[in-house]
């Protein structure tokens, strides 16, 4: 059992920095993000590099933005009647 975590003894060796994000990683970082959970602690929960959390928050919201715009524009149009 880890007592510290990597960054907190200064060895970063053991942070998964540029390793593909498992389903189970995304929504532990979705729910810790739900809980207003700073990305520096979140960093140190997933035991990722802060800037891999930080760059993954980004990816996720724009993917989000742009799926949601994505979905505005391809619905159709409603008719009223009398036109």
């Amino acid at each position: 059992m880890k007592t510290q975590s990597a960054s907190a003894n200064g060895d970063q060796s053991n942070l998964n920095t540029g390793r593909e994000w498992s389903d189970a990683e995304l929504m532990e970082l979705g729910d810790l993000l739900m809980y207003e959970i700073s990305i520096k602690e979140i960093a140190r929960l997933l035991e990722r590099d802060h800037g891999d959390v930080q760059d993954k928050v980004v990816e996720v919201g724009r993917a989000c933005r742009e799926g949601s715009s994505v979905a505005r524009v391809s619905e159709p149009k409603r008719l009223t009647a009398g036109m």
